[in-house]
């Protein structure tokens, strides 16, 4: 029996947050690959259980040709990730959100970062500048650590 591989892009609005929720991202068993180069960006190969992880962290402002690459290998989900203190960037953000809408039905979730420092944007004002509907909630890290991310999307991937 082979192992089920599971993909899953790290998009962020800092090519750097996406890279930090990667390293951060330690499964209790299994085993972990070096940092590497996947379909044109770094990522991480993870051997958990029975099945096989693939993170792949990506800012949003990416490479088209090397994201197609993802979605065609078989894209199983996408973890957005917000630096809500950096509101100049969401417009940017926000683009590649109604663009990943049109390319991709692989479940996503919004996860945000620096939500708990006096700068950081209220959720409502996330919600505005993202345009979220009411039904999205972005799930916030503790200390931008990507676990709780990774869990709640696998929840809802392998359902």
């Amino acid at each position: 029996m082979t192992a089920k591989a599971v993909t899953v892009l790290v998009l962020a609005n800092h090519s750097e947050l996406a890279l930090s929720l990667i390293e951060s991202f330690n499964p209790r068993s299994g085993k972990a690959s070096a940092l590497t180069p996947i379909n044109g960006f770094l990522g991480r190969y993870y051997n958990i259980g029975s099945g096989e992880l693939e993170l792949i962290a990506a800012p949003v402002s990416s490479d088209l040709p090397s994201i197609f690459d993802i979605l065609a290998a078989g894209l199983a989900g996408c973890i957005v990730a917000v630096d809500c203190t950096d509101p100049a960037s969401l417009p940017n953000l926000r683009k590649g959100l109604e663009f990943w809408e049109l390319i991709s039905d692989a479940p996503r979730l919004i996860a945000t970062v620096n939500h708990d420092t006096s700068q950081a944007l209220t959720p409502p004002q996330l919600r505005e500048m993202l345009n979220l509907s009411d039904g999205v909630r972005p799930l916030q890290l503790p200390c931008g650590r990507l676990q709780p991310a990774v869990v709640e999307l696998l929840k809802r991937i392998l359902g």
